[in-house]
């Protein structure tokens, strides 16, 4: 059971106590007691950065690979395992914040661009 409020009670099923949870991942989202999302986010990030460092080695940094294909690749692969989950969020700037960040450093790598190198638009 998931209460906003650390509030410990009873709950009972057909006799069965039903045990208060901290955090539960279901379905692949991590729901807190306090009903926030950031670890949620924290870890789907994680999990967008990992696979971002096994595509790095294959497609990312490779020169042969079109800005195309490298696109492709964030809208089909990166992106999905970032937002998976997303429609259940709270969306704070903290938050938008953390997700742009992610995202910008895939492009970043897929255009060969440092953190420091200014891009002036066309």
């Amino acid at each position: 059971m998931f209460s906003r409020f650390l509030a410990r009670c009873s709950l009972q099923i057909k006799g069965e106590t039903v045990e208060q949870l901290e955090k539960l991942k279901y379905l692949g989202v991590i729901f807190t007691s306090d009903g926030k999302f950031e670890e949620d986010i924290d870890w789907r990030i994680g999990v967008a950065s990992g696979v971002l460092l096994e595509l790095v080695r294959s497609t990312v940094n490779k020169v042969e690979q079109s800005l195309k294909t490298k696109h492709s690749v964030f809208n089909s692969i990166f992106t999905p395992m970032l937002v998976c989950g997303h429609q259940s969020w709270t969306g704070t700037e903290n938050t938008q914040t953390w997700i742009d960040a992610a995202e910008m450093g895939f492009l970043r790598r897929g255009a060969r661009l440092a953190c420091l190198d200014l891009v002036y638009p066309a």
